[in-house]
């Protein structure tokens, strides 16, 4: 291995940890987005379509998404492609709100009186830490692009 190739590798093992930990998360979000979504279809299955069940059928769907999102760009992101990162940052952003939200009410309403289970705390805190991990990554790959403002 010569001395530029031994330090391609180096500086990119970031990215090829990063793109392990995308699979991972990928595979949970779409079991947990799959759970949920077969939770719904049996619990309610012969009741009417209404507006409680439609809103049961997007939450499993924006839980799906950005794990479809991240299984998807797992190569790419391997790779080091910046628009990779973008679009794993943007998909888990939008759930990392609805998370949140979800956390919000469990706080406010009391024990019992929600349907939201413990699982939804440790979502918040997968979703939390891979996109901490995924906006970190996209600083990084962009660390040599940004100039310098008072440079010689």
């Amino acid at each position: 291995m010569t001395g530029a190739s031994k330090m391609t590798n180096l500086v990119r093992w970031p990215c090829k940890v990063a793109a392990v930990l995308a699979v991972v998360v990928g595979v949970l979000l779409l079991l947990g987005g799959g759970g949920h979504l077969s939770a719904v279809l049996a619990t309610r299955a012969g009741q009417p379509f209404d507006y409680r069940f439609v809103s049961l059928l997007t939450t499993s769907g924006i839980l799906m998404f950005p794990g479809l999102v991240s299984l998807l760009a797992s190569y790419w992101l391997w790779h080091g492609r910046v628009w990779a990162y973008v679009s794993c940052v943007l998909s888990t952003s939008a759930l990392l709100l609805y998370l949140g939200l979800l956390v919000y009410m469990k706080a406010q309403v009391p024990d019992g009186e929600t349907a939201a289970g413990p699982e939804v705390y440790f979502f918040a805190a997968l979703v939390s830490a891979y996109f901490v991990v995924m906006a970190g990554m996209l600083v990084w790959l962009q660390r040599g692009r940004v100039p310098e403002p008072f440079a010689a």
